[in-house]
């Protein structure tokens, strides 16, 4: 895991021992998948509220971040006005692989 930048720091002198924090080398793209993974599993979505359907995968990226950058009031309003009972959407969503 150290390869990740997952390995403790280290101190040491003489016989003693302690370890540190979790340093922040290795590579970043790796760790931060890794963190959001867990995070995504221990922190499950319960319902989905809310989607849009893109033509590529470029302008959903760039739509997800426009949105990321909302204000609160503004993404509930976008949710209230596709789904105003706030109910699950996910048996609506044809998805095919």
């Amino acid at each position: 895991m150290s390869y990740l930048g997952l390995a403790p720091s280290e101190h040491s002198s003489g016989g003693r021992r302690r370890q540190g924090a979790i340093t922040k080398t290795g590579n970043g793209r790796a760790r931060r998948t890794l963190v959001e993974s867990a995070w995504s599993y221990r922190f499950q979505a319960r319902i989905s509220v809310w989607y849009e359907i893109h033509d590529t995968m470029e302008s959903a990226i760039q739509r997800e971040k426009t949105i990321k950058n909302w204000k609160r009031a503004w993404r509930i309003k976008v949710i209230e006005k596709m789904n105003p009972g706030w109910h699950d959407v996910y048996p609506d969503l044809h998805i095919t692989r």
